[in-house]
């Protein structure tokens, strides 16, 4: 696949473009503190919530990949990697623990948890992160039903639409309609959106590297959101070989055409 590769110029064309989102926002800290990322352990900094400016706070001691529902009243998020979804009522406090007590396979464990338009939840679990499944809750929280569609880690999922992106391997994204026909979870007009070797171009430690024909570079990548307004636009992040490092990039899946947001003259970015 070919695609137009935008400079950073493209960059600030794309934010331009895009419409400020004004929403609600919270902030999910993990057990009384919050840990900034660092290629070495032993550098890493520690937040404490008192330190929080006055329009964040804290609404929960644990738990990490927060999705809000459709009117901002309710977060769903999962408890560890690997481990239960739970729903947390933002007004009362109050939370449900919906995947816990679930009939499921032994030692399956969840990694990311989205709401879907319909009601139900999208939910990605398995026994690492590099082999999850889709499942989905249903509306009355009581049945996971499973997709048989391998994912790494979690999809990108539409607000305003059916579709979802996600990577099966880290190499390749895919987007396509999630629907349900007869109570059974499909995925129909499957695409590839684009594979390693499209967005390559933009690492540093790939510039120049060739492939085989139909063959792709052995790095990763990973959707992350459909803009929210122009969903045709999917970000995703592009990992380099050092640990932490990624680029974040934008592609439109109509164009195929690739926006790199953090470039700056060769430099890796966390």
């Amino acid at each position: 696949m070919r695609n137009s590769i935008n400079s950073s110029a493209s960059a600030v064309d794309f934010h331009s473009q895009v419409k400020p989102l004004l929403a609600k926002c919270c902030v999910l800290l993990f057990a009384s503190s919050f840990f900034l990322p660092s290629a070495h352990a032993e550098e890493r900094k520690v937040l404490n919530p008192e330190d929080l400016p006055s329009y964040v706070r804290k609404i929960q001691n644990y738990g990490e990949r927060v999705d809000f529902n459709f009117d901002a009243t309710k977060v769903i998020y999962v408890t560890k990697p690997r481990g239960e979804v739970e729903e947390l009522d933002l007004k009362t406090g109050k939370v449900a623990k919906l995947t816990a007590g679930l009939s499921r396979k032994k030692d399956l464990g969840f990694f990311r948890c989205n709401y879907l338009r319909d009601g139900r939840i999208l939910v990605t679990g398995g026994l690492s992160r590099r082999e999850c499944s889709m499942f989905f809750l249903s509306k009355d929280r009581q049945r996971l039903t499973k997709l048989n569609e391998p994912c790494w880690e979690g999809p990108a999922v539409s607000r305003t639409s059916s579709k979802i992106a996600w990577t099966p391997n880290h190499i390749v994204i895919y987007q396509a309609d999630l629907v349900f026909e007869g109570g059974k979870p499909l995925l129909k007009n499957k695409e590839e959106v684009l594979t390693t070797s499209d967005s390559a171009p933009f690492i540093p430690e790939y510039q120049g590297r060739k492939t085989a024909p139909g063959k792709s570079l052995k790095t990763y990548v990973e959707p992350q959101n459909f803009v929210p307004g122009q969903e045709e636009l999917l970000t995703y992040s592009h990992y380099g070989m050092d640990p932490y490092t990624a680029e974040t990039m934008v592609i439109n899946t109509k164009t195929k055409a690739i926006t790199h947001l953090t470039e700056d003259k060769g430099k890796k970015h966390f």
